[in-house]
């Protein structure tokens, strides 16, 4: 074959190419976008036009999907992949970005993906990130790598991993701590280790509850309980259960830095909403380690030890003795003394006057006069209540 026969069949090649082109729609080049149904069919509104979708198709800008029960998944261009929940309607702006008009939209994407949400727009680069849209409100939520929400007149919000921001009526606001939803396909599926952490944690602070029932936490009986001053608690025993003080100790005893300044970051975050599960991962702070932890701290409280004696002044409240300040024993009642062989009453016995009350726990730090003030002011015996 000389060069002149190839080069006529390479002309041929290329001429029906061409025509193939031509016959798929003119000069435009073959969509790189599709969608697949996930069960069931999906509607694609192209125009006036109702294309009822059961298999992969082939999907344009502008094009508008309505799933039903089941919900799809959309390629854009490049390495976009984005999944359609449930019930919900989005629109393919082009070949970068979707429109949630209403329900949920997943995107996991190694290129810069955008979601619209009214006049707001969600981004990533290089993330897994959800948008929720409802009537009046939406949100934006990162699982992983980090978002960027813009919108009109409102500067650039950065939204870390595991947190969420809500937009209402056009206005962002501030990130907070991920509300996980433990029924949730997605939560399910992307933070398995968060929502298996989450059912942990409040499975034993549940029964630590129930075994402790009305008994109240005090600084004094902490201390005992772990061998070393926690003064940085005394803000929050007040306004907060036992259940979660021990908690909130066990994630910060773990976490990266000092313990004082973790469990102010853990109860900050907490103040936020924020679940204990979404909690420990923000602060990395490990599953096993931290239940392994907290199941370790309640034991050694002795409200859980059955019939063994009580360990703490802690535990003898939460069985409804009132304990002593200075022992922890259940204290009596002071009663009058019985006749004597003439049966006149005894003299009452002179009482011997109580010693001054040591400071339960000095504060180990605090932040600011206010915060020192706070510090400073004594706690109400709150086993007596």
């Amino acid at each position: 074959m000389n060069l002149r026969t190839i080069a006529l069949l390479v002309a041929l090649v290329l001429l029906g190419a061409g025509a193939f082109v031509g016959l798929a729609g003119g000069d435009e080049p073959l969509s790189e976008m599709s969608i697949e149904p996930l069960g069931g069919s999906v509607d694609v509104l192209r125009g006036d036009k109702v294309i009822e979708i059961t298999e992969p198709a082939d999907l344009r800008p502008d094009d508008l999907i309505e799933t039903g029960k089941r919900g799809a998944r959309i390629r854009l261009e490049g390495q976009r992949n984005v999944w359609i929940g449930p019930l919900s309607r989005v629109v393919v702006v082009d070949t970068t970005t979707v429109e949630d008009l209403t329900g949920s939209v997943l995107v996991n994407a190694a290129e810069r993906t955008a979601v619209r949400v009214g006049d707001a727009v969600a981004s990533s680069s290089n993330g897994v990130f959800r948008v929720d849209r409802r009537v009046a409100t939406a949100r934006a939520a990162a699982y992983r790598g980090d978002i960027t929400l813009v919108a009109p007149g409102d500067a650039r919000t950065e939204v870390p991993s595991l947190y969420q921001s809500s937009i209402v009526a056009g206005d962002i606001e501030p990130p907070k701590p991920y509300q996980v939803a433990v029924d949730d396909v997605w939560d399910a599926q992307w933070l398995e280790e968060v929502v298996a952490l989450e059912d942990e944690l409040d499975r034993l602070s549940q029964g630590f509850s129930n075994q402790l029932k009305k008994a109240r936490l005090r600084v004094a009986d902490f201390r005992q309980l772990v061998g070393r001053p926690v003064g940085f608690m005394r803000p929050y025993v007040r306004h907060h259960a036992p259940a979660d003080l021990f908690v909130g100790y066990a994630v910060a005893e773990r976490a990266p830095g000092p313990t004082a300044s973790a469990f102010r970051e853990a109860f900050s975050l907490r103040e936020d909403d924020g679940s204990w599960g979404v909690i420990a991962a923000i602060m990395e702070v490990e599953s096993k380690p931290l239940v392994a932890g907290l199941e370790k701290l309640i034991l050694d409280t002795g409200v859980v030890a059955g019939d063994a004696p009580p360990k703490t002044a802690f535990a003898a409240a939460s069985e409804g003795r009132r304990p002593s300040r200075s022992t922890g024993r259940p204290s009596e009642r002071v009663t009058q003394p019985p006749p004597n062989d003439s049966g006149e009453p005894r003299e009452q016995p002179e009482r011997p006057k109580k010693k001054p009350k040591e400071p339960e726990d000095p504060p180990e730090e605090c932040e600011g006069t206010i915060d020192c003030a706070a510090q400073e002011l004594p706690l109400p015996d709150l086993l007596d209540g």
